[in-house]
């Protein structure tokens, strides 16, 4: 907590709302919200695993060994708050006229999950013992 949090979150804000495309776009436009997206180096195999459980318990449950060969062990979490969707067909035309609202209310919504997750997260790994971890 303190000074890392304040510029994540100030680099992650959430939106105030969000305005419908120009109508004369003559191609579909794409909203994408990506997640969390974390690898982490590991000593040995019973580190990355002790990193596994604490991710899933936070509730990352896309987390594994992204490479084993070798030093370090990688393991990599991706939280599953991600949304992508067309904001307009393909003519341009945009495809939630009137509900701004609803969009901007949908994507905060995401974010402000995957901050809770992220607090969870750094709450499990700083009550981690010593003992716990093999060096």
């Amino acid at each position: 907590r303190g000074v890392e949090e304040e510029v994540y979150r100030s680099s992650h804000p959430t939106i105030p709302s969000i305005s419908p495309p120009d109508s004369t776009v003559d191609s579909t436009v794409w909203l994408r919200y990506e997640p969390l997206i974390l690898h982490v180096a590991c000593c040995n195999a019973t580190s990355a695993d002790l990193l596994i459980r604490i991710f899933r318990d936070a509730g990352l449950k896309n987390a594994g060994v992204q490479r084993m060969g070798g030093k370090p062990i990688v393991v990599q979490v991706i939280g599953d708050e991600g949304l992508e969707m067309p904001l307009t067909d393909s003519t341009g035309v945009p495809a939630w006229v009137g509900r701004s609202g609803w969009l901007s209310d949908l994507v905060n919504s995401r974010q402000r999950r995957n901050w809770s997750k992220i607090e969870r997260l750094e709450a499990a790994l700083l009550g981690v013992k010593d003992e716990e971890v093999e060096r």
